[in-house]
């Protein structure tokens, strides 16, 4: 009996977005498909080796199954229209964030042309959820958010499963010195970038930890300040931005840190607080997001407050003194969470049932 095709699209680029089409690829082949990425071109060089890919559906040989749609992107309508139609596939989309109140995103720091900007773009999106046969939700926020809001004029037919991830950690990002507490990702004010740089500065004023650096690691540019400057000329700071780095890269940050600064103002699920596991590494995060995934004093530590310097400190020597016991579960968690092959049997479900 013939391999039926599954495709797994991405027609945007991101570096941090290849672990999650890499996860989806594998757990594809694990449930007897012939798995196939559709991907923008930037992406190619960050793929590890034998994974088959296209750079157009016009390079597609054979049918199509199933279509999986990781990220938004203009490209996608086209896509899901000609995949939906021509080559009669049964189109997912995963919907990382679904919309939340106008207020919501003015109270994480945000102007009010940026949120109408913003809002413009969601609204593009309801399309990939028209076009789709399913809706995946990665987090019990999201399927809140989604079921109270644009589901019943969207596309109501969804299911819930997490982030997921194919184990990136080996021998050599084991052995890796701790020395950072660190900000990954996306510079934002939802992720509270500006509160990090006022903690991590008057960290280093007062010397509150000795022998630890920080670390800022995105490939946004990061904003013009007279602090960050002075920091990196003292050498307590480490920055790599303004381009996307390799996964390698990524990898190497997250295991060379002790807590990763997820003390978002907004958010729904966090991919880096998931990656950060995989390494073993904790997270800070704000009590309003614990998800289901998290447990204060387990794998994260939780704070109320962002801009409070001695609750933050307070709580990252926690993490420091006891980091054993947090890195510990932090991998654990990942194992448990967030490796595709813990929802192989969802995922089956899922498509059994479209």
């Amino acid at each position: 009996m013939q391999q039926k095709n599954a495709l797994i699209i991405s027609l945007n680029f991101r570096a941090a977005h290849v672990s999650h089409l890499v996860a989806s690829y594998l757990q594809m082949k694990e449930l007897g498909y012939k798995p196939i990425l559709l991907i923008a071109k930037e992406c190619v060089e960050y793929l590890p080796s034998n994974i088959d890919y296209v750079l157009s559906l016009n390079d597609l040989k054979g049918k199509v199954s199933i279509a999986i749609f990781w990220f938004p992107a203009l490209g996608n309508i086209k896509a899901m229209w000609t995949l939906r139609h021509s080559f009669k596939a049964k189109i997912f989309y995963v919907f990382h964030e679904p919309i939340e109140k106008f207020s919501t995103y003015l109270k994480s720091g945000n102007s009010r042309w940026w949120t109408i900007k913003f809002f413009m773009k969601y609204y593009v999106a309801l399309s990939f959820l028209a076009l789709s046969h399913r809706v995946i939700l990665p987090s019990k926020k999201a399927v809140e958010l989604y079921t109270n809001g644009i589901s019943r004029f969207a596309n109501s037919h969804y299911n819930y499963l997490p982030l997921m991830y194919a184990d990136e950690r080996n021998q050599s990002l084991t052995n890796i010195k701790r020395q950072y507490i660190s900000y990954i990702g996306g510079i934002s004010n939802d992720h509270a970038f500006g509160e990090y740089v006022d903690f991590i500065y008057e960290a280093y004023k007062n010397n509150t930890f000795h022998n630890i650096k920080f670390l800022i690691a995105s490939w946004r540019d990061i904003p013009e300040d007279k602090r960050i400057h002075e920091m990196l000329s003292a050498g307590v700071l480490d920055v790599s931005s303004g381009k996307p780095m390799s996964n390698d890269q990524i990898n190497r940050y997250y295991a060379s840190t002790y807590i990763v600064w997820n003390a978002y103002n907004r958010s729904t699920q966090s991919g880096v607080l998931a990656k950060s596991f995989m390494f073993g590494t904790p997270g800070l995060v704000m009590r309003k997001n614990l998800s289901e995934f998290v447990e204060d004093k387990r794998e994260v530590i939780a704070i109320d407050d962002n801009t409070d310097f001695s609750q933050i400190s307070t709580a990252v020597d926690v993490v420091i003194q006891n980091f054993n016991h947090f890195s510990t579960e932090a991998r654990q968690n990942y194992e448990r969470n967030y490796d595709y092959k813990c929802h192989n049997k969802a995922m089956e479900s899922i498509l059994n049932e479209v």
